[in-house]
């Protein structure tokens, strides 16, 4: 951890700030993204949340209430980014960095190993994106090391309560 007001907090700050950035980001190509497949290819999204496919299914209700909750739950990861909730940044880099275990599996499937049960485009989207999610992960595991959550060293975060002996010795 880095002396407040130091050259190294500062630069803390800054890739705190380009780290929301990039969080903010993804999760709007990934909003896009879903709005996108939704759109040109629903059949993905019908395949994958019932159990006998029906293409009588493709625009129904449910499917579009799935999908307004998981923007729902994108816009709120957004703005808990933004907000910089600390429960957040614990959950983010775990579930990124589990993402790495789709790479092998997708690799798999790819390769003719396992049985491919989506469009081989949407496997390689998939794959892709889970490389980016582990980067994002690495990211965030060495800011976390180097400056505390979200790049705020933990003495100058905003929402540290303050020891007695900080209070009445400045």
């Amino acid at each position: 951890m880095y002396r407040a007001g130091s050259v190294e907090t500062v630069a803390c700050g800054r890739v705190g700030r380009a780290l929301q950035a990039v969080l903010v980001g993804f999760f709007a190509l990934a909003a896009a993204s879903l709005v996108v497949i939704y759109l040109l290819a629903p059949a993905l999204f019908v395949e994958t949340l019932f159990e006998m496919p029906d293409p009588a299914r493709v625009r129904s209700a449910p499917l579009t209430l799935f999908l307004l909750l998981v923007l729902g739950f994108l816009a709120v990861l957004t703005v808990g980014v933004v907000r910089r909730w600390r429960w957040l940044w614990w959950l983010l880099p775990l579930a990124f960095t589990a993402s790495a275990l789709e790479i092998p599996a997708l690799t798999l499937e790819l390769a003719g190993v396992l049985p491919l049960a989506v469009p081989t485009w949407y496997a390689v989207l998939r794959m892709l994106v889970s490389a980016g999610l582990v980067g994002i992960a690495v990211w965030m595991w060495r800011v976390r090391r180097a400056c505390g959550p979200w790049g705020w060293p933990a003495r100058d975060h905003p929402k540290r309560r303050r020891s007695l002996y900080e209070r009445t010795h400045g």
